[in-house]
C-alpha cells in the first residue's frame, strides 16, 4: 500500500510510478478512505508522466503540483466509483433538501451545550464562521445557535495516528475541536430573546 499521508501532494505506486490505471488509483484512494488516512475531498486522480512512464497519479488539490498539471492541461478524472462522489452527491442532496451535512434544517435553530475543550491549544470559547458571519459560544453552559453553524462546527476535527514500524500509518481517534451536545430544536423566537439577552449581559459586563 503507497505511504498515504496527509502532507503529500502527490502519491504513487509502491515502486514510485505512476498508476497504470485510474481505476488502480482509485482503488488506493478507496481503501484509505475507508482507513480513515484520507479526506476523500482532498485528493483527485489527474494524469501524470515520470520519465518515460505514463499513468495517473493522487494529486492534493490545491497544491503546487496540482497546479503544474493543470497549467500543463491536465483535468482531474472521474470513475464511477470514485468516493469522493458519493460524499458529495451526498452533501448536494442535503443541500437541495435545506438540510445541514448532519439532517438537520439549515434555516433551524438548536439548543447546544459545547463541551469543554479537548486540548489546551484551543480557545477557551467556541468561535465559529459561516461565510463571512461569526459567533463566539460559551462552553459548558447551553446556548441557541443557528443550525448552519453545527455544520461548521461539524467539520473541525483533527485525527491522531498510530504509527508502527513497518505498518502503514493508521487512524487511532477522530477528534472533534468543537464537541457538543444537542439538547433539541429551538424556535426563532427563542433565538432572537437568547441574542438580546447575551447583549444586554454584554453591555453591563
Amino acid at each position: 500500500m503507497p505511504d498515504i499521508r496527509e502532507s503529500r501532494e502527490l502519491i504513487l505506486t509502491n515502486a514510485n510510478e505512476p498508476f497504470k490505471t485510474p481505476a488502480s488509483a482509485n482503488l488506493v484512494k478507496t481503501n484509505a478512505v475507508k482507513r480513515g488516512a484520507m479526506d476523500p475531498r482532498d485528493y483527485e486522480i489527474m494524469p501524470y508522466t515520470l520519465g518515460d512512464k505514463e499513468g495517473y497519479a493522487l494529486v492534493r488539490k490545491g497544491s503546487q503540483v496540482a497546479a503544474k498539471l493543470q497549467s500543463e492541461g491536465a483535468e482531474p478524472v472521474e470513475t464511477a466509483t470514485d468516493p469522493t462522489r458519493q460524499v458529495l452527491t451526498d452533501d448536494k442532496r442535503k443541500s437541495e433538501e435545506g438540510l445541514t451535512p448532519a439532517g438537520l434544517p439549515v434555516n433551524g435553530y438548536s439548543v447546544v451545550v459545547f463541551h469543554e475543550k479537548p486540548h489546551q491549544d484551543l480557545q477557551n470559547d467556541v468561535i465559529l464562521g459561516h461565510n463571512t458571519e461569526v459567533i463566539q459560544c460559551q462552553r459548558g453552559v447551553e446556548v441557541i445557535i443557528p443550525n448552519k453553524y453545527l455544520g461548521v462546527a461539524d467539520d473541525g476535527i483533527f485525527r491522531k495516528f498510530k504509527v508502527i514500524p513497518g505498518e502503514d500509518r493508521k487512524v487511532s481517534s477522530v477528534i472533534q475541536h468543537y464537541p457538543y451536545t444537542r439538547i433539541r430544536e429551538a424556535t426563532k423566537e427563542e433565538y432572537d430573546e437568547f441574542v438580546s439577552v447575551m447583549r444586554d449581559l454584554r453591555r453591563t459586563a
